[in-house]
């Protein structure tokens, strides 16, 4: 008898330990993750050659993403034309 009880307990546990990791709350998987991380980052449109670059550190000028290198570069050479103009 103790050892029907002890098999019917394991494998009520067993089962138990199977079916309660599916309940609860959604995670994120690692492909939603990267899908967003791919949403929200973009290529420096400069001569860099950045990749992959989080939107937050870019800088939007005439529908161009450029990113704190370049736009400073860009607004060097804008600099230097209206001066010499």
């Amino acid at each position: 008898m103790k050892k029907i009880t002890m098999f019917l307990l394991l494998a009520i546990l067993a089962l138990g330990m199977i079916l309660l990791p599916g309940c609860g709350d959604k995670t994120e998987t690692a492909d939603e993750t990267t899908a967003d991380t791919k949403l929200a980052a973009h290529d420096c449109d400069g001569g860099c050659g950045m990749t992959d670059v989080p939107m937050e550190r870019l800088s939007e000028v005439d529908g161009k993403y450029y990113c704190a290198g370049c736009k400073v570069k860009m607004d060097r050479e804008d600099e230097a034309e209206t001066e010499s103009h």
